[in-house]
């Protein structure tokens, strides 16, 4: 969904399910809509599309040109949102099928999240998506687990859905965790699409979302999946880096980066694609020079945008946010010339992913700034650091920041 201009004129391709806590939403960003088992039985298929806030998100967003309230990731961030670079519907089309858009379904990608068991605690990350950072704050929160009686009725609803999608178009789904590689529930969710999906014409991608910190059994057992389904699947690996190295590990904290380097490396020819989901924080925009070269190294720059891309997103709330970096710690021209270097250097023509690569990194450097360090900014990265027995100003970016601000507070 992309137009600058108009930034209300969008409508939703994703569809996001909840599978432990009975919610839908359509943006990754979005804030969730608890929806009850009555409303799913009732709605059927239509459900996906057709539940109340979805339709009077819609009029809002058609008719009176507004991002509606569960949008306020968005409409607080300002210009520099995510919305952005995720937005790609035009003026024309919008103007042009107003009262179609508000029927017609153009959902091509289904993420499920299916728990939040995880082995790491991420700093930008929390315990409504990792166990680990529960703990470590030790509070009273269970382990999310899938509700059956809700998934029943949506695998069902699903399954119907699904026939009315044109078997020639090309659909997503993603499993989304904590970390699914950990959760049995991923291989049999696997299976049950697959059935849901042996009529498509054009492959339907399956993409698991995982941090690849995982033993060998566990990769094994992922290899195995993909083997036995590649013959309904298009497998892409999305992998959670942003980082290299001890910076990795302090940011993607209880990584092992020899372990996760390894696993890389081993799953890379077992799949179709690698997206490399990285996500931009104060850590990681001003080292992306040396995660770009590390990613062609790894994954090969002649495969770059044939079996492997960047996959981008980046923090908007929180004390990990880049807009915290400070004006002079911008360095968009390096990272843009070092981009279009290396695309040169090895004869890789430009598209449409270039394009989304070159307008994300432009908008993060549109959000440096933005928010002023304070003293909260600092005594939290103090309390983390003392909590994990780290010293997070050991990172450049950071140790830069309390060395000009930190002062003043």
């Amino acid at each position: 969904m992309k137009n600058r201009q108009n930034v209300c004129s969008k409508l939703w391709t994703d569809v996001n399910i909840d599978l432990c806590n009975p919610k839908i939403r359509h943006c990754c960003k979005q804030t969730t809509y608890k929806t009850s088992i009555e409303e799913l039985k009732s709605l059927g298929p239509n459900f996906f599309e057709k539940y109340q806030l979805n339709v009077d998100n819609k009029n809002k967003m058609l008719f009176e040109k507004e991002l509606p309230d569960s949008c306020y990731f968005c409409k607080s961030a300002g210009d520099n949102s995510i919305m952005n670079v995720w937005n790609f519907w035009s003026d024309e089309l919008v103007n042009n099928k107003r009262h179609l858009l508000l029927e017609e379904t153009h959902t091509n990608y289904i993420e499920l999240d299916i728990g939040n068991s995880c082995n790491m605690a991420c700093v930008y990350c929390g315990p409504w998506s990792s166990t680990t950072w529960i703990k470590e704050l030790n509070i009273p929160k269970k382990s999310n687990v899938i509700n059956h009686e809700w998934k029943t009725e949506v695998f069902k609803n699903l399954k119907e859905w699904l026939k009315t999608f044109d078997t020639q178009s090309k659909i997503t789904f993603n499993l989304l965790g904590g970390e699914p590689l950990m959760l049995t529930d991923t291989y049999d969710i696997v299976e049950e699409l697959s059935d849901m999906c042996v009529g498509f014409k054009t492959k339907p991608v399956m993409m698991l979302t995982t941090n690849l910190n995982l033993k060998k059994t566990l990769i094994d057992k992922l290899l195995k999946t993909i083997s036995n389904t590649k013959n309904v699947f298009e497998w892409i690996i999305a992998v959670s880096i942003e980082d290299i190295g001890e910076r990795a590990e302090y940011v993607r904290y209880h990584l092992d980066w020899k372990l996760f380097d390894s696993n890389l490396k081993t799953i890379k020819d077992h799949v179709d694609s690698i997206y490399l989901t990285t996500t931009f924080t104060l850590f990681s925009l001003p080292n992306f020079v040396e995660f770009l070269d590390w990613s062609f190294e790894t994954l090969g720059p002649n495969e770059y945008l044939k079996s492997w891309r960047y996959s981008l997103n980046n923090v908007q709330d929180g004390f990990s946010d880049v807009a915290y970096l400070l004006p002079e710690q911008d360095n968009l021209d390096n990272i843009l010339s070092h981009y279009k270097r290396m695309l040169n250097t090895y004869n890789i023509e430009w598209d449409r992913f270039s394009d989304e690569f070159v307008a994300h990194i432009k908008n993060m450097s549109g959000r440096i700034g933005l928010l002023e360090p304070t003293a909260e900014f600092f005594n939290y990265w103090t309390a983390m650091g003392n909590r994990r027995g780290l010293d997070y100003f050991k990172i450049p970016s950071l140790n830069y920041i309390r060395s000009r601000k930190g002062n003043t507070q």
